[in-house]
């Protein structure tokens, strides 16, 4: 089971289809890089770092840098 508590479902609804697969993704991670994230979903890195970065935009999820690595993540 996804746990879903850091994004609401009405916020997941909201999102077109393809940041709603990014989002779900980082929910179930928890706390993950583009590259964790592209395995999950099967896309390219690049592609989902944009979806991440889109999503860190419109405030759904937040990024923190740890040396050269970005860790995305989803707060409540």
């Amino acid at each position: 089971q996804i746990p879903y508590e850091a994004l609401d479902v009405m916020t997941l609804l909201s999102l077109p289809d393809h940041l709603r697969k990014t989002a779900v993704t980082i929910c179930k991670l928890g706390r993950a890089t583009a590259a964790d994230v592209s395995r999950d979903t099967g896309r390219a890195r690049a592609v989902e770092s944009n979806y991440l970065n889109q999503l860190v935009t419109m405030k759904h999820i937040q990024r923190e840098r740890k040396g050269k690595k970005v860790y995305f993540y989803a707060t409540k």
